[in-house]
C-alpha cells in the first residue's frame, strides 16, 4: 500500500482575492470526488480529494502541465481529444500514479467554465478494479468447457469462481452460482489428499453432497471441476438432480403420477432474500420448491415445470408450495414470492386455488407476491387478467421477472396492478464489462421509477454490482451477495455485505 506523501497540506480557504472566490474554493473541499480545474494544457486548480487520488500534495498538482497526469504524451493527446473536442462528459480514463504506476479512474467532464477553463472531476473506477480482464495464455480449456455438456467450474488460485459452462449455469440456474466470489462462500469444499483419486466433494450447493473431478487449470494454481452425470438409461440415476423426462415414455407417467400423489412432506422450500441495500434490512423473499423422490434424488421447480402440464400434479406442487409458505409467513410476517411457471398458468384451477388457500389461511394478502416471467406475462389472457386484478385489489403483489429477456407487453404493465420489476440477473453479472448493458439497467431503472414500480435487481453476487445498482436508484435486491439459498425451516439470515453502512437485521 502506497503512503500519501507527508508535505500534503489542509486546505485553508483564502480570501485575499474576495469572499465570493474563498467561499468556492471552500465548497470544492466538500467534494467526495477529486475535482481539477485545468486549462487545455496546465492543472489550475484542485481539491483535497484530487491529491488523495492522485497520490501527489498540492504544490506538485499545482500549474504542473496537464500531460503529466498521464502515462504517455500519446494518452494526454487522446484524452484531451475526449474532453475538449469530443465532448464526452462521463467514462474511464488510466492516470499516472507516483513511481510509474497507473490506475483507471472514472471521471466526469463538465462543461467549460469558460473558453480555455474545464472543471473534471474523477474517482477509482472500483467496477474496473472488481472486473479487470485476467490474461490468459491457454484457450483450449475455454473451448473444451464451452464444448461439453456436463457441468464445469474454474476455480482460480485464491479459490474463487471465475467461470462456469452453459451446462453448469443450466443445472445451477436457481440459486445462481456466486461468480467472482469465493466458493467457501456458497459451499464447502473438500479437497482430496496426495495419495486419494483427484476427485473432490462440494456440499452446500444442492441438498446431497456433489462430486467433481479435479483437472489442471489455465494456470498453476487453478483448478478445473468436472461435474459428471450418468446418462445410461439402464443405470438407476445416482446424481442429486435429474434431467425432466421425454414426454409420452413410460418413466415420465410414472413420474407425473408419483407426483400427483405427494404430500408436503415430501418438499422442501427454500428461500432466498431480497435486501432493502438502503438499510440492510430484509424485505422479503423468494421461495423455491424442491421435490424429494425416492430412488429418484431431488428434483427442482425447472425440472418438475414440464410435469405442472397435468392438473392433478400441478395442484399437489401447488399445495405443497402454499402449505410451507403459509407457514413461514405466519411465523415471520414477511412477504414471500411465488414463481408462476407458463405452464401453471395454462391451469384454469390455479389463481383459483392460491386465492381460496391464501384466504382459508387468514394471512394479509399483501404478504403474498406472486412472480410472472416477463415472456408468460405478455401472454396472459382475459381469464388470466381478470384473476390477477383481482388479486391485485386485494393486495397481492404482482413481479414481472427477468425483466429484460423476453417480449415485455407494456400495455399490460400499464392496466394491470403490477407492484415491481426484476431485473435479469443475466444483465447484473455484465455490469463493469459491458457499458451498453450498464446504460440498458439505468434505462430499465428510469422506466420502472417511472411507472412508479419497485424495481429489484437479482442475482447481485459482488460489491461491486451492489454498489453499482445502488448508484443508479436500484434499492432492493437480491441474490448470494446477500445470502444463499436457506431451507425455510431456518431463520432467514443475511450476510454481513447486505448493505454498506447499515446493520443486518433478521426477519
Amino acid at each position: 500500500m502506497v503512503s500519501l506523501p507527508e508535505t500534503n497540506e489542509p486546505f485553508r480557504p483564502d480570501f485575499s482575492e474576495g469572499v465570493e472566490i474563498g467561499v468556492y474554493l471552500a465548497l470544492l473541499e466538500l467534494i467526495d470526488e477529486g475535482l481539477l480545474i485545468v486549462s487545455d494544457e496546465r492543472i489550475l486548480e484542485v481539491n483535497s480529494a484530487a491529491c488523495r487520488w492522485l497520490e501527489r500534495n498540492y504544490r506538485e498538482l499545482i500549474q504542473a502541465p496537464l500531460e503529466s497526469l498521464f502515462p504517455s504524451p500519446q494518452a494526454f493527446l487522446h484524452a484531451r481529444a475526449r474532453w475538449f473536442i469530443q465532448n464526452e462528459t462521463k467514462g474511464s480514463i488510466t492516470l499516472a500514479l507516483p513511481h510509474g504506476r497507473r490506475k483507471v479512474f472514472r471521471f466526469t467532464a463538465a462543461a467549460r467554465i469558460r473558453p480555455g477553463m474545464h472543471a473534471i472531476l474523477i474517482a477509482p473506477d472500483l467496477l474496473h478494479e472488481q472486473y479487470r480482464t485476467t490474461s490468459l495464455a491457454e484457450t483450449f480449456w475455454i473451448q473444451l468447457a464451452a464444448a461439453s455438456t456436463e457441468p464445469i467450474w474454474v476455480l482460480d488460485d485464491a479459490e474463487r469462481l471465475v467461470a462456469v459452462n452453459a451446462a453448469a449455469r443450466t443445472r445451477w440456474a436457481t440459486p445462481p452460482l456466486p461468480l467472482h466470489q469465493p466458493i467457501t462462500e456458497a459451499a464447502t469444499v473438500h479437497w482430496p489428499k496426495a495419495d486419494e483419486p483427484p476427485v473432490a466433494l462440494i456440499e452446500g450447493i444442492e441438498p446431497h453432497p456433489l462430486r467433481a473431478r479435479i483437472l489442471h487449470g489455465p494456470t498453476p494454481g487453478w483448478r478445473v471441476l468436472l461435474f459428471t452425470t450418468h446418462r445410461n438409461p439402464s443405470r438407476r440415476r445416482t446424481t442429486d438432480t435429474v434431467s425432466a423426462p421425454e414426454k409420452n415414455t413410460p418413466d415420465s407417467h410414472s413420474l407425473t403420477e408419483q407426483l400427483a400423489a405427494a404430500t408436503p412432506e415430501d418438499f422442501t422450500l427454500w428461500l432466498s432474500p431480497c435486501v432493502d441495500v438502503a438499510t440492510g434490512m430484509l424485505n422479503g423473499a423468494e421461495g423455491v420448491l424442491r421435490w424429494h423422490v425416492p430412488h429418484r434424488g431431488t428434483l427442482d421447480a425447472e425440472t418438475v415445470a414440464p410435469l405442472l402440464l397435468d392438473t392433478a400434479a400441478n395442484r399437489a406442487w401447488l399445495t405443497a408450495w402454499l402449505t410451507h409458505a403459509i407457514s413461514w409467513v405466519r411465523q415471520w410476517q414477511t412477504p414471500l414470492a411465488l414463481n408462476l411457471d407458463a405452464r401453471q398458468l395454462q391451469q384454469p384451477e390455479t389463481l383459483t386455488q392460491i386465492k381460496t388457500v391464501w384466504r382459508t389461511a387468514s394471512l394479509p394478502w399483501s404478504l403474498l407476491m406472486l412472480e410472472i416471467d416477463e415472456t408468460a406475462f405478455a401472454a396472459l389472457d382475459t381469464r388470466q387478467c381478470a384473476h390477477l386484478l383481482e388479486m391485485g385489489e386485494k393486495g397481492v403483489r404482482i413481479v414481472v421477472d427477468h425483466v429484460g429477456q423476453g417480449a415485455c407487453a407494456f400495455g399490460l404493465l400499464a392496466h394491470l396492478p403490477v407492484h415491481a420489476l426484476k431485473l435479469a440477473g443475466t444483465w447484473v453479472t455484465q455490469i463493469g464489462r459491458d457499458e451498453r448493458v450498464e446504460k440498458l439497467l439505468d434505462g430499465l431503472l428510469q422506466f420502472g421509477n417511472a411507472m412508479g414500480f419497485t424495481v429489484i435487481a437479482e442475482g447481485v453476487a459482488t460489491a461491486a454490482q451492489r454498489d453499482f445498482l445502488a448508484a443508479l436508484g436500484c434499492r432492493f435486491q437480491q441474490g448470494p451477495i446477500f445470502g444463499p439459498w436457506q431451507e425455510s425451516t431456518k431463520p432467514l439470515t443475511l450476510r454481513q455485505t447486505a448493505s454498506p453502512q447499515a446493520s443486518h437485521n433478521r426477519p
